[in-house]
């Protein structure tokens, strides 16, 4: 499994940050690679607990993020808590882009 995001000017005129994650087969079970600009290689993440709605992935000899944690709220709601197992952090929360959760979104 594949996923690219980007982040794009205000005007949508250009991409200034794009990121390249991937789900990959190990020999230990489920990784998750993400493979950034500011990184000559990708970055590693080990998949250390996983439910129906939850992933979480750690890689506690990288700087930031140290820690990914999927949740799944509902079928539309995807929150993303990214740290360093510390201090810093921030949540990511997405909403699927499907009819019926984008016009739930909007009520």
């Amino acid at each position: 499994m594949h996923g690219r995001g980007e982040t794009r000017y205000a005007d949508n005129s250009r991409p200034n940050f794009a990121e390249s994650l991937s789900l990959v087969e190990t020999g230990d079970g489920v990784g998750y690679l993400a493979d950034v600009p500011s990184n000559p290689r990708p970055v590693p993440f080990e998949l250390t607990e996983v439910s129906d709605t939850r992933a979480v992935f750690r890689n506690t000899d990288h700087d930031f993020p140290k820690q990914l944690v999927y949740t799944l709220r509902d079928e539309c709601q995807l929150e993303i808590a990214v740290s360093d197992l510390a201090e810093r952090g921030f949540t990511l929360s997405l909403t699927r882009a499907s009819p019926a959760c984008t016009n739930a979104a909007a009520r």
